[in-house]
């Protein structure tokens, strides 16, 4: 049977190939086995961070702002447990930044995006081309 690891790269090959509605089907999917599987290896922030990207390029805003959020928490949540800070973090920090600055809300963009770069030169270091661009 489909399991949501499959779903979920299959979600990701679709947005790569700029197939956004299909791609969400399958995050939508992903997600929904996720959760009702209880798997506590599973990948659900991963789903969730793939699954905003896919509402923010299609335009759906709206719906990828919680989605963002949630993404950005579970990463967030996950380095509190950890006791230290990720570079899965940042970029659900980073896409949070981008749904926050199309939406216009330019102080709540800048936080997110200052966060992120903090978190990927703890990650990475100060020469990462993580911050270039």
């Amino acid at each position: 049977g489909k399991t949501a690891a499959f779903s979920e790269n299959i979600g990701h090959t679709y947005n790569t190939l700029g197939f956004y509605d299909k791609a969400e089907r399958y995050f939508d999917e992903a997600l929904r086995l996720v959760r009702n599987g209880a798997n506590p290896d599973s990948n659900e922030g991963g789903i969730l961070l793939g699954l905003a990207g896919v509402q923010e390029r299609r335009d759906a805003l709206k719906e990828a702002l919680p989605t963002s959020i949630q993404a950005y928490e579970y990463f967030k949540k996950r380095d509190k447990r950890h006791g230290w800070g990720s570079s899965l973090t940042a970029k659900a920090a980073m896409q949070l930044s981008k749904v926050y600055l199309r939406l216009g809300r330019l102080e709540e963009a800048e936080s997110s995006v200052r966060e992120a770069e903090h978190l990927f030169v703890e990650t990475a270091g100060p020469e990462s081309p993580l911050l270039v661009g």
